[in-house]
C-alpha cells in the first residue's frame, strides 16, 4: 500500500471517529463515570467553540454536552464542575 493510500485511509478513520463521537449518543450513566462524562462533556463543549456560528453543529455540540453534564450532576449532584458544564452549555444554547 503506498504512502499517500495509507494516509488518506488514516484521515478517513480519524474522520469517521470524530463524527461518531461528534453526532453519537452520550453513554449512559451506568457504565460511565462522573469524571470521563464531564470530560466528554468538555470536548463536546469545545467542538461547539470551534463551529462555525449558526452552524447547525453548534447547537447539537451545546445540547451534548447539557446533556452528558446532567448526566454527570444525576450521578454526583454535588459536583461544581458538572453545576458550571450544565450552566455553560445551557447559556451558550
Amino acid at each position: 500500500m503506498s504512502a499517500k493510500r495509507k494516509g488518506i485511509l488514516c484521515a478517513f478513520g480519524a474522520a469517521a471517529v470524530s463524527f461518531s463521537l461528534l453526532v453519537g449518543a452520550p453513554p449512559t450513566s451506568a457504565t460511565t463515570s462522573v469524571a470521563a462524562q464531564l470530560e466528554a462533556a468538555k470536548r463536546a463543549f469545545r467542538m461547539a467553540e470551534l463551529a462555525d456560528p449558526g452552524s447547525p453543529l453548534r447547537l447539537a455540540n451545546y445540547k451534548r454536552a447539557e446533556a452528558l453534564a446532567a448526566r454527570a450532576l444525576e450521578n454526583n449532584p454535588d459536583s461544581p464542575e458538572a453545576n458550571f458544564m450544565l450552566f455553560a452549555a445551557r447559556g451558550r444554547r
